[in-house]
């Protein structure tokens, strides 16, 4: 008769990368036959690339397959980028006797770094001395800072010298009813 085959039914599964196998039985005499079910190949899936950032690694394109997770095209890392710092602007200004501050942006991620800017010093003025007269007080010489009016050498007080009188002179004679009068000059003014 002959053998009469049912309809193929499935025994082996196939894989990605395997064949399968179904096999039909005989209705009279249960022999088998089989035959291949052929691989089913890859379901490829894309994996996004990652942009790697200044302080992050990123990643490149790469594939796998959605069916068994096998990976099809590995991601490569990329390395982290480093900040791209710009030029340094002043964000504190020094003083004379304090630092100041500058400031760089990254021009990715907008992170920040700062480094110190010198104090300035003293820019030093000098007070003239003011001389000392018979009736006015003077000063000695000394020194302020342009920038910041602080005193660098106070200016010491000198007192007045006083009048420095010389021989008294004669300037009108006395009579026998009147008083006569000496008058003596100060030597300095």
């Amino acid at each position: 008769l002959g053998h009469d085959y049912g309809d193929y039914v499935q025994t082996k599964a196939p894989t990605c990368t395997a064949k399968g196998t179904e096999t039909a039985t005989c209705s009279r005499c249960s022999n088998t036959t089989s035959r291949d079910i052929a691989a089913l190949g890859h379901s490829p899936v894309t994996d996004k690339a990652v942009a790697a950032t200044c302080t992050a690694t990123g990643l490149t394109e790469g594939s796998h397959c959605s069916r068994c997770e096998a990976v099809l095209e590995e991601q490569e890392t990329i390395p982290a980028l480093g900040h791209d710092y710009g030029a340094y602007v002043q964000t504190k200004a020094p003083t004379c006797t304090a630092k100041g501050t500058e400031t760089a942006t990254c021009s990715r991620c907008s992170n920040t770094t700062s480094r110190d800017i010198a104090a300035l010093g003293h820019s030093p003025v000098t007070d003239k001395a003011v001389a000392a007269t018979c009736t006015a007080t003077g000063l000695t010489e000394g020194s302020h800072c342009s920038r910041c009016e602080a005193v660098l050498e106070e200016q010491e007080t000198i007192p007045a010298l006083g009048h420095d009188y010389g021989a008294y002179v004669q300037t009108k004679a006395p009579t026998c009813t009147a008083k006569g009068t000496e008058t003596a000059t100060c030597s300095r003014c």
